[in-house]
């Protein structure tokens, strides 16, 4: 069943969803594409305007109506990128030209349903509005050189890249929302969402945490967060490695709630540590012995102590590999009706689920001797 998201006309069409796991998006440019399969006047009388935004593993393109698919060029099956300035499109300043063996048509009438591959193939001309050619013909011919790479030369060559233009990016103090605020620190550090990362520039100040993207994707250009609006400050583990930030804020912040992730442990150590010994901060206390007695007095839902319980155990919901888990406490999936008062009715939580059954933990057994 397909489902059509509300409030189009107000909502950015791409989003990093539509990605590969893992894939960064750098910039984009406005265009015109001129449609492939139509000769050269149709193609020119049926010209959609839109945005083609070049990531780490595809090149993809958001027409600005809504009835016409965005389409994606997935770098691996692109045979080439060039300027184009034959036929009728000599009339054009200049153009580009991407040659795929494979395309892939998304959110037709901005419909979320599945996908369209189109494994045939096809070339797709772009004119630039703003840019020049030689603007973005060179990213995106040295991006399409890295996927043509082994996987681990491939990935170190985006890392590359990566670090080479997010280096030259420097976070915008005009930003800054009082110029009485004192700089404590700034570095680098990506915005974890599920299945989404982006990478920015995060700037601490005296009264203030700031999060400036790279990319411009968010719907603000600078995240700005004060520091009295923290109540909880949590170290995490990320892709289980000790990298992770997890930051919650009161309702009157912009957000509840910040994922950041670090390059190293020593990065977010630093942070963590500077964040601590500012004036302002003023966390709430959630101390077990504490979180324990509002459970045991309904103050807190089995839910929400559950939920304690996995922060507890380093699990977020925004790191997929330490997704929370809840432990299952019945056992009598049998009778017609369930007796709560009968203690056979549980499962035995002394026990880990591997020694539930009797039969296999006879094979566990045997196995361990």
């Amino acid at each position: 069943m397909d489902f059509l998201e509300t409030d189009t006309l107000a909502q950015e069409r791409f989003s990093l969803l539509l990605l590969d796991p893992s894939e960064i998006y750098f910039e984009d440019f406005g265009v015109f594409y001129y449609p492939a399969g139509l000769s050269h006047q149709q193609a020119i009388n049926k010209k959609q305007r839109g945005h083609l935004k070049l990531c780490s593993k595809s090149i993809v393109f958001v027409p600005k109506e809504i009835q016409f698919p965005i389409l994606k060029f997935p770098l691996k099956f692109v045979q080439d990128i060039e300027e184009w300035t034959g036929g009728l499109f000599s009339k054009l300043e200049r153009a580009l030209k991407i040659s795929t063996k494979q395309t892939v048509e998304m959110k037709e009438k901005n419909i979320i349903a599945p996908f369209i591959f189109k494994k045939e193939v096809s070339q797709h001309v772009f004119s630039l509005i703003y840019a020049a050619v030689d603007d973005c013909l060179p990213q995106m011919c040295q991006i399409h050189r890295a996927s043509t790479l082994p996987p681990a030369d491939q990935q170190a060559m985006l890392n590359a890249i990566m670090l080479s233009r997010q280096s030259r990016v420097k976070f915008n103090t005009s930003w800054l929302e009082d110029i009485y605020e004192k700089i404590v620190l700034e570095t680098r550090a990506d915005r974890i969402t599920p299945l989404v990362t982006n990478p920015g520039r995060l700037m601490l100040t005296s009264s203030r945490l700031y999060f400036q993207p790279f990319s411009n994707i968010d719907k603000l250009p600078v995240l700005k967060l004060r520091i009295r609006d923290i109540k909880q400050l949590i170290c995490r583990r990320f892709l289980l490695r000790q990298q992770g930030l997890e930051i919650f804020f009161k309702d009157v912040a912009a957000v509840s709630h910040l994922y950041l992730s670090f390059r190293t442990e020593e990065d977010r150590n630093l942070l963590y540590g500077e964040i601590m010994g500012l004036p302002d901060l003023n966390l709430e206390d959630t101390k077990q012995e504490d979180m324990v007695l509002k459970w045991q007095s309904g103050v807190i839902s089995n839910y929400d102590y559950l939920l304690y319980l996995n922060s507890l155990a380093d699990r977020s919901f925004s790191d997929l590999s330490q997704y929370p888990v809840m432990p299952w406490i019945i056992q009598d999936y049998d009778s017609d009706v369930l007796d709560l008062n009968d203690e056979a009715s549980y499962r035995d939580l002394s026990k880990p689920i591997g020694a539930l059954n009797q039969e296999r933990l006879d094979r566990i057994k045997v196995y361990m001797s």
